[in-house]
């Protein structure tokens, strides 16, 4: 992830999206965050479930194991709503 904020441009796109949210109320952060979060997932990844960031961090050797990290980011599940129960309806 810090490999792509590094990329040619990136870093003034980074400026900008911090700066605009941060003209949002600051209670109000999380949802636009995760409103625009669904937005792209929803126009950019193909399936529910597809991996859509895998980073694969090198490999380092320790005391006796090499350790290679792996973090793979996925859309969050969408919330389930419960069905309304039909009980008392005649």
């Amino acid at each position: 992830m810090i490999i792509e904020l590094l990329r040619e441009g990136t870093p003034d796109l980074a400026r900008r999206w911090l700066a605009a949210l941060l003209l949002v109320p600051a209670g109000e952060r999380a949802g636009v965050v995760a409103a625009v979060e669904s937005s792209i997932v929803r126009e950019y990844a193909s399936a529910p479930d597809e991996q859509v960031v895998r980073l694969v961090h090198p490999a380092r050797e320790l005391d006796g194991f090499v350790e290679q990290q792996i973090v793979t980011y996925t859309p969050a599940p969408r919330p389930t709503r419960p069905k309304p129960s039909r009980r008392g309806t005649a």
